[in-house]
């Protein structure tokens, strides 16, 4: 039997106070930056970047409490016979949804680009290990959009859309793989469905357009764009799909045209529309647009190295000075080694 002296005894208690102390900063500290995290998605708009810069500070945040989530399902599940499912109450699980969320909304990369298709796969993951299948079959949908695997992608959205009738993202997620399968019929009573679970009229033209689109029947395309931009001008994807489809109808001016009408609704914020703007204004010889638009671009993405080479360009077909010109060519070379090699035109 092991006896403590007063002296000892006191020494142990001013231990265990210190280390209760300790516990207790760790505790504050770390509900404290849970609460500035959360804060992240409201603060983020006030961020002097490009939506693209925005969504990835967000995808980054969201992969750390992604990474989390993965660790305690594995936990809970490495000694049990049976599935044991996280809540999808959660604050951890909750957050992370939504910092993925946000980002997948403001990520001006194109809803269904391949660079889309890990977060959709991961927000899939947290959904699974929530039980939550309805939201899984969504999201896997999409990652396998991202990737043109249509078949199996109808079977996810198909599953997701015959358990909420009334989720007009279901329906509208549906459209869009009836439109890669060409099964044109399929994605018109799709696009109904989900009119009626209630998709406004300037969403429900976009897709006829899509549909026009896919079918090379531009006119109609054109025709359904027009009017849908009519309803809703801040609409960057009918804006995308009507340069598209100007562009093969041989309007290439009234294409740039068309995306500089969007300036005030949207096109502002995004790299990838301010720069085919600047390089379709540049490709008609209007040099002093081609600069404006292409410079606009580079201020929400200055690591571009496609963007510092081609207004470098404009910059030498304008007769600006030279160091302008090589300031751009520069940096692009810098960025890309591949444009050391390179000339101007």
């Amino acid at each position: 039997m092991i006896f403590f002296s007063s002296k000892s005894g006191k020494s142990y208690l001013i231990v265990i106070a210190i280390w209760l102390v300790v516990i207790a900063c760790a505790y504050v500290t770390i509900s404290y930056f849970n609460r500035q995290s959360l804060k992240l998605i409201q603060k983020i708009e006030l961020f002097p970047s490009s939506d693209y810069a925005k969504a990835h500070l967000l995808y980054d945040e969201a992969d750390i409490g992604f990474k989390k989530i993965m660790n305690e399902a594995d936990k809970k599940n490495k000694n049990s016979d049976t599935k044991v499912l996280l809540s999808p109450d959660d604050e951890l699980v909750t957050h992370t949804l939504g910092l993925y969320l946000k980002a997948l909304d403001i990520d001006p990369v194109t809803e269904y680009s391949p660079q889309r298709c890990i977060y959709y796969e991961r927000v899939a993951q947290i959904y699974e290990v929530c039980g939550e299948d309805y939201n899984r079959y969504e999201y896997m949908a999409r990652a396998l959009l991202c990737n043109e695997n249509y078949k199996l992608a109808e079977m996810y959205a198909g599953t997701a859309a015959a358990s909420k009738v009334k989720d007009r993202k279901a329906w509208e997620l549906l459209a869009n793989v009836y439109i890669g399968l060409k099964s044109w019929t399929y994605a018109s009573v799709a696009v109904r469905q989900a009119q009626k679970a209630g998709m406004p009229d300037y969403t429900m033209l976009f897709y006829n357009a899509k549909i026009y689109f896919a079918r090379e029947n531009y006119q109609q395309a054109k025709e359904s764009l027009m009017e849908s931009l009519r309803m809703n001008p801040s609409q960057n994807k009918s804006r995308e799909l009507m340069a598209d489809t100007l562009e093969i109808m041989g309007e290439s001016t009234a294409s740039a045209h068309m995306l500089e009408d969007g300036i005030g609704h949207g096109i502002e914020n995004s790299t990838a529309l301010l720069y085919r703007m600047g390089m379709l204004f540049y490709k008609q010889n209007d040099l002093d647009k081609a600069i404006k638009y292409l410079s606009m671009a580079l201020a929400l993405a200055p690591d571009n190295p496609d963007l510092h080479w081609d207004l470098a360009r404009a910059l030498q077909h304008s007769g600006a000075p030279a160091h302008q010109v090589l300031e751009h060519q520069s940096i692009a070379g810098r960025i890309n080694p591949n444009y050391k090699t390179k000339y101007l035109d």
